[in-house]
């Protein structure tokens, strides 16, 4: 809790000015701002406002965007009933005076930050908000990240039914296989038969015409 010296308070005031028919000014009195407050249903009316008193409730309009970063020395902030989006900071953590948060009803998004007083905040402070997750919301956050399927070595052909990747495999362990056969069997066949292979296989040179020429 933050605590103010009442000593050293200040407050928001204004001196109202008179001026005569003379041209001259004259202080006709002092007042203080007053206003009235509602945090989380229930109604403060304050007859004067301190100038350290901070407190921001944009809540019930249309803006859109993100949060600032940026965003310092807040007691109270209402954005509900927004149109804003992205994260919540995650450095509104080091605001250690905020008493006060309310986002609901936008489009944030990720996981509400956990450190400091945000541990305090009740689940209506976030309602409203689909893509947020993590305490003090029922949705939990999922950090594993889905990791791509390897691609399948069998896969569907169309409507037929076979394996596609296993036709392959047979088909290339096949030629691969009667491949060997065939070079054991051709050097089989060259070993012991060389001569039924020459007969078989050797080429007939073309028969060349002689002719005789009369002298």
């Amino acid at each position: 809790m933050k605590t103010v010296d009442a000593n050293d308070s200040r407050y928001m005031e204004a001196s109202e000015l008179i001026t005569n028919l003379d041209g001259t000014v004259s202080v006709s009195s002092d007042y203080a701002y007053s206003t009235t407050i509602v945090n989380k249903g229930v109604e403060r009316h304050y007859e004067v406002i301190q100038e350290n008193f901070v407190q921001i409730d944009f809540s019930c309009n249309k803006f859109t965007g993100e949060i600032p970063r940026n965003l310092t020395e807040l007691e109270s902030l209402d954005l509900s009933n927004n149109k804003l989006s992205g994260e919540i900071p995650q450095g509104l953590t080091r605001l250690t005076f905020l008493q006060s948060f309310d986002v609901s009803h936008n489009n944030f998004t990720g996981s509400i930050p956990q450190a400091n007083q945000f541990g305090t905040f009740e689940n209506t402070s976030f309602v409203g908000n689909p893509g947020l997750c993590g305490i003090p919301l029922s949705k939990k956050c999922d950090d594993s990240k889905a990791l791509p399927r390897p691609p399948s070595a069998v896969k569907e052909d169309g409507g037929s039914g076979s394996p596609v990747g296993l036709d392959w495999i047979f088909v290339l362990a096949g030629g691969i296989s009667g491949f060997v056969v065939g070079v054991a069997l051709g050097d089989m066949v060259i070993t012991k038969s060389p001569g039924w292979f020459v007969k078989a296989f050797r080429r007939t040179p073309p028969r060349r015409n002689i002719r005789q020429h009369m002298n």
